[in-house]
């Protein structure tokens, strides 16, 4: 095993302690097992959750094996099955170095019951220790599966795990089952600031099998990655699978203003207010706006190559009021690049045209911003069409 690999199960067998004081301390504790041993004492759940509770109960930072075992024997004495009771004699066994005798009584446990939390948790310790990945991973996905609220502290241990290669390898088996958890760990992913690079190593090895993902993980990747202003990364994930292309590295037509999935701000982002809207249909952006304070109706990342020279044109059309449009294209940095402007008059057409411009040896990516205003504060209505990057010769 390697030093990395050990150090990342080591680091899940201690975290193990944390979700069985925290996650499965709530199971045994939500209701009143000592109560009801009053009127029953050969209740043998309630002597189970007394069990589990003692057991949890940490006094000094010390778990008390000896007391819990004992409401555990007696349980197990009405009822040779209880899987918790099971459990909690495998934890006692494992500390007093009966490690054989523990794992033996815990896979009894989870032969009994596979909901019963505290044997999973001690066979994932067991398995962490000893390196068996697959075998960790597949109580993990028992635990998320019969146990929900463990995903709160069972999550964020796989999202360090993952930085093994070997995990990540047995990890995609489990989530191409289709499991229950499975959104909630996309979304848990993507949710991390900074989105860390294992991640994207995971999101690699699921591009063989899409029922790997859930819908909608790409473009929460791409707009993280984004907001992290990691853009070769952004546009490396949101390129997968595409054969329409989403990222723009050279001269071509800007006009998919719509597309089934889209990724911004690899594809086009849009932004409204009451005074303001950009409405995609088919090849044309439909815009609406009031006012004559200049707003932004949308935009979108550029990689075009820096030292090239391009030209930025588009078609205009105003189809109520007066108007103006500007498209604009800085460097992602904010260095303007190149604008273009054009008043339209109600019922007529207009060019937008930038002029030649080049691309700074400094400035990889840039953004490519649409623009505008009315007149007046009646609204407008206009269309854009053909909104092209030209390739122009020295």
């Amino acid at each position: 095993m390697s030093l990395r690999l050990f150090a990342i199960l080591l680091a899940t067998v201690v975290a193990m302690w944390l979700v069985l004081t925290n996650t499965a301390s709530n199971v045994y504790l939500k209701k009143a097992p000592t109560f009801a041993l009053r009127f029953d004492g050969s209740n043998n759940f309630a002597l189970s959750k007394i069990a589990g509770t003692i057991l949890l109960n940490q006094k000094n930072g010390a778990f008390n094996f000896d007391d819990a075992s004992k409401y555990a024997i007696r349980a197990i004495r009405i009822a040779p099955r209880d899987s918790d009771s099971l459990a909690v004699l495998a934890f006692a066994a494992d500390a007093g170095k009966f490690k054989t005798e523990g794992l033996h009584l815990a896979q009894m446990a989870q032969n009994y019951s596979k909901r019963s939390l505290l044997s999973q948790i001690y066979l994932i310790q067991d398995g962490a220790k000893h390196g068996r990945i697959r075998e960790v991973l597949e109580y993990y996905d028992l635990a998320l599966t019969t146990h929900p609220a463990s995903q709160r502290l069972l999550l964020p241990m796989l999202y360090t795990a993952i930085e093994a290669p070997e995990v990540r390898r047995e990890l995609v088996k489990i989530l191409a089952r289709d499991s229950a958890w499975k959104k909630d760990f996309w979304l848990g992913l993507s949710d991390l600031r900074p989105v860390p690079p294992t991640a994207l190593d995971l999101l690699d090895e699921a591009r063989a099998d899409p029922a790997i993902l859930v819908p909608g993980m790409t473009p929460r990747f791409v707009r993280a990655l984004a907001s992290d202003r990691r853009f070769d990364d952004a546009a490396r994930i949101a390129d997968w699978g595409s054969a329409r292309g989403h990222v723009v590295r050279g001269p071509r037509k800007l006009d998919d203003f719509a597309v089934d999935e889209p990724s911004p701000p690899i594809d086009w982002e849009y932004r409204s207010s009451g005074s303001h809207n950009a409405s995609p249909a088919g090849r044309d952006l439909l815009l609406s706006v009031r006012g004559t304070r200049k707003v932004v109706f949308g935009r979108r990342l550029l990689f075009l190559s820096p030292g090239e020279r391009f030209a930025l044109a588009a078609g205009l059309k105003s189809d109520s009021g007066n108007g103006q449009v500007e498209l604009a294209i800085n460097c992602a940095n904010g260095t303007p690049i190149a604008l273009a402007v054009a008043d339209v008059a109600r019922g007529r057409e207009a060019t937008l045209s930038s002029g030649p411009f080049s691309i700074p040896e400094t400035c990889p990516q840039q953004w490519v911003t649409i623009g505008g205003k009315a007149s007046g504060m009646s609204s407008t209505q206009l269309t854009l069409r053909n909104l092209t990057i030209l390739q122009v010769n020295r």
